[in-house]
């Protein structure tokens, strides 16, 4: 039944969304929230998650840290994730 599907993510995300260290957690994680706060079209949450992926994980030249506060080269697995929560969140893309 896709209604308890639907519940049952959005109450994945919010166990999980008060659990996520605020350091060390990889930008993957944001992606993941972004994407299936979208799939849900609850609008407030992965417009934030989104916007904290740039402000957070971003070192420089729009190049992505695995973690939050990083120092890595690039992270290409984060900034797939991004391009994920555009495409299959926002864009609705199955």
């Amino acid at each position: 039944n896709i209604v308890n599907k639907a519940e049952d993510i959005l109450r994945d995300l919010q166990y999980y969304e008060v659990r996520v260290p605020d350091q060390g957690t990889p930008a993957m994680t944001f992606s993941i929230f972004t994407l299936l706060y979208s799939k849900l079209k609850i609008k407030l949450q992965p417009t934030n998650y989104l916007k904290g992926l740039y402000a957070i994980f971003e070192v420089a030249f729009g190049v992505f840290a695995e973690t939050k506060g990083g120092n890595n080269p690039y992270f290409l697995t984060g900034a797939g994730g991004v391009l994920q929560s555009v495409i299959f969140g926002f864009g609705g893309f199955n």
